[in-house]
């Protein structure tokens, strides 16, 4: 196993117990306290910690997008690129710059539409998910 995986799951083994670190919090109006363990913040094995960071990342493009309909597409690569992309994270860039390029489909349902594509904008994320074993 490498040593990268074998991090992740010892990580995600301690996350949340209370024997490998903790805050101790505390109300101000009644004054009970409470402990709260500290998490391996990981980003591919453990759920808990995974949702939490997909939950921040979703408030935080919320935030910042405009109360404007939005459309949503995913791209999926095909095995082939998948290890290459991990390995070369400049592929990914890449890929994403001419994929979200406005000259696809979305350019049909609008012709001539030129303010529609000067409103353009994109958020990326890379998603791997169960890819941390599989792409070592």
């Amino acid at each position: 196993m490498p040593p990268r995986v074998k991090r992740e799951v010892e990580q995600y083994l301690r996350c949340g117990d209370l024997r490998y670190g903790f805050v101790e919090v505390s109300c101000e109006v009644c004054k009970e306290a409470r402990l709260v363990a500290f998490s391996c913040k990981g980003r591919g094995f453990c759920p808990s910690c995974t949702t939490r960071r997909a939950i921040d990342t979703g408030a935080q493009l919320e935030s910042m997008l405009p109360h404007v309909a939005h459309r949503q597409w995913t791209l999926s690569l095909p095995f082939s690129l998948r290890f290459h992309v991990v390995k070369r994270p400049e592929l990914l860039k890449r890929i994403e710059g001419a994929w979200c390029e406005p000259s696809g489909a979305g350019r049909d349902e609008r012709p001539g539409d030129s303010e529609l594509w000067a409103r353009c904008a994109a958020a990326g994320c890379a998603s791997g998910s169960g890819s941390a074993a599989a792409s070592s």
